[in-house]
């Protein structure tokens, strides 16, 4: 699978065209690609018998090589008299056939549908150096000489490195003029500056097809930004989003081949091309230390232990960069959302990216080690699903990694970087009896044929119905069967001892500095006097419940503001009576 990158690094679009202008020099046809780079594309979408109008021809030698392979009807038009002279002279003998002319390209001297490609390579560049109205008045009536001088059906095909207002204001005027856009990347090009040590631009061919215009005839807009897929666009911002998104990641990746990261908390989006959905979440760690023999490795964070302090946070994943002793180190998390085969699996999707994020001067056959916790993934179940008035949309999910005890977790998805509650589980023990018959016995689980007390308080409890000594489920050890809630996703109780936030441990202490509860005079029982506003998942009143019973006494604790999370935390982390709604 292909996987499309987003940098999340604060670089912004000045920045990473100041290197690209100050790295030029004279030589700006260079980052473009020749035509050795640029054939795949060109041989896809200009035929040899197409008549073609090569706008701002400069002295670049594309059409000279695109003449020799057998594209022989071919007119060059630059405004340089000195330009056109020098080239007609120097390719009189080799390209007979070629023509020549000195042209404006705001007005061109050539008839109406004439052409049946217009072919520019970096000329919408060099005139649209900005977005003021005199530039673009310019480009405007560039535009519409293209238009004009192409026969119907005939291609619009530009080689640019699309700046942000240059790629905004193309999609705009073609879309409104209802042609076909297609923006597709050219790898080859990027490959061959990489492969020369220079920052690597993306390069782009925008190929827009002239139609009739026809009413309500809509605007087609494709692109093929990761390899021979195209894909249908919803809309231009989509497509400037993704060019953007390149464009930034190639900063990057010049960025880590010039200086070191650390310190800096830097991250990557990898996107499943299909869907658009993040796939892989990477983050980049430096070491300060130079003396790690360990020059560059990759952390595949098991599936649902990305929040914890270690993967998480900047400072853990530094500390992990430590203990693994690597100068830098490359740390993945997965995604709630996304299924993967295995480890391996993973590691096949990943190792080209990751090797474009490698340190300058590491060897191209070097073997970069993939670290993890064990050999398994771990796995996320999505038990439930929700809208909450107030929260917006969430989802109850079982955790379960390697290395670490089961979880079951309530998440809004406005918010998936935080967890808002989080219970840990207990595997239900499965006892059972012997009962002869005869001269034989047979063994019969409890919760399934036993028909005794205990049996039937497993039963029970495991369907969120016990009968215990509370009166809502056994709660026997710290572990709730019938408090973990019904349905398939929640058989597996709620382990109530267990808090898992430092700052609910911190409000218990202070609970065991509070004095009790005084009792009433008629019945001689502790008045709660201990309410909790802001319930969450609830597991801290059950925990007080349970523990600080003198606190408590017999009533409700928890205030929940919201009908559609107290929905949730009934069934899948409480017993009934912690939870007031109001």
């Amino acid at each position: 699978m292909s996987l499309l990158p987003k940098t999340f690094h604060d670089f912004s679009s000045k920045q990473y065209w100041n290197t690209f202008f100050a790295r030029r020099g004279d030589k700006a046809f260079e980052w473009y690609g020749e035509y050795a780079e640029l054939c795949g594309m060109l041989h896809k979408y200009v035929r040899p018998q197409d008549n073609i109008l090569v706008a701002g021809c400069g002295n670049s030698t594309l059409s000279a090589d695109m003449y020799k392979v057998g594209y022989k009807s071919i007119t060059n038009v630059d405004n340089s008299e000195v330009v056109i002279r020098r080239m007609e002279e120097q390719h009189l003998t080799s390209c007979p056939e070629m023509r020549w002319a000195l042209m404006d390209l705001t007005n061109l001297d050539s008839g109406d549908e004439e052409f049946s490609c217009v072919l520019d390579k970096a000329a919408l560049d060099a005139m649209f150096t900005d977005g003021s109205p005199e530039i673009v008045d310019t480009v405007n009536k560039y535009f519409a000489e293209v238009s004009r001088v192409l026969r119907v059906g005939g291609r619009f095909v530009c080689i640019s490195l699309l700046q942000e207002h240059i790629v905004t204001h193309l999609l705009s005027w073609f879309s409104q003029h209802s042609w076909m856009i297609r923006v597709c990347r050219c790898e080859d090009a990027e490959r061959s500056q990489s492969e020369s040590g220079q920052f690597s631009f993306p390069v782009f061919v925008i190929v827009c097809t002239k139609f009739k215009q026809m009413p309500n005839l809509r605007t087609v807009l494709e692109s093929q930004l990761d390899g021979d897929e195209v894909r249908r666009a919803e809309n231009a911002s989509q497509v400037v989003e993704r060019v953007r998104e390149l464009q930034q990641y190639a900063l990057l990746r010049h960025t880590l081949h010039t200086k070191s990261l650390a310190g800096e908390d830097t991250a990557v989006e990898l996107c499943d091309p299909s869907t658009g959905k993040t796939r892989y979440t990477i983050h980049l760690v430096d070491s300060l230390r130079k003396t790690h023999s360990l020059r560059f490795a990759v952390f595949i964070v098991p599936h649902g232990r990305e929040r914890e302090w270690l993967f998480g946070t900047q400072t853990g994943r530094e500390r992990l960069a430590e203990n693994a002793g690597a100068r830098r180190l490359i740390v993945v998390h997965l995604q709630r959302d996304q299924t993967y085969p295995s480890l391996a699996g993973v590691q096949d999707e990943l190792s080209g990216r990751v090797m474009e994020l490698a340190p300058t001067g590491l060897p191209s056959n070097t073997k970069v080690p993939f670290l993890s916790v064990g050999a398994e993934l771990g796995e996320v179940h999505e038990i439930w699903r929700g809208e909450s008035e107030l929260s917006g949309g969430y989802v109850v999910e079982e955790v379960e990694a390697p290395g670490a005890p089961p979880l079951r977790r309530l998440v809004f998805l406005n918010n998936q970087n935080v967890i808002q509650s989080e219970a840990r589980l207990v595997e239900a023990k499965e006892k059972k009896k012997r009962k002869k018959v005869g001269k034989e016995s047979r063994e019969i689980e409890d919760g399934k044929k036993g028909k005794g007390k205990e049996s039937r308080e497993t039963e029970d409890g495991r369907r969120g119905r016990g009968k215990g000594k509370d009166g809502e489920g056994s709660r026997e050890g710290g572990v709730a069967g019938g408090d973990s809630g019904g349905g398939d996703g929640g058989t597996r109780p709620v382990d109530f001892s267990h808090l898992s936030c430092q700052h609910h441990l911190a409000m218990v202490g202070g609970m065991a500095l509070a004095p009790p509860a005084p009792s009433q005079p008629q019945t001689n029982t502790p008045t709660p006097h201990v309410l909790l506003l802001g319930l969450g998942g609830g597991l801290l009143a059950t925990y007080i419940h349970k523990y600080f019973p003198k606190h408590m006494g017999s009533g409700a604790s928890g205030s929940s503001t919201c009908q559609g999370l107290y929905k949730v935390y009934l069934p899948w982390y409480l017993p009934s009576w912690v939870v007031t709604s109001e």
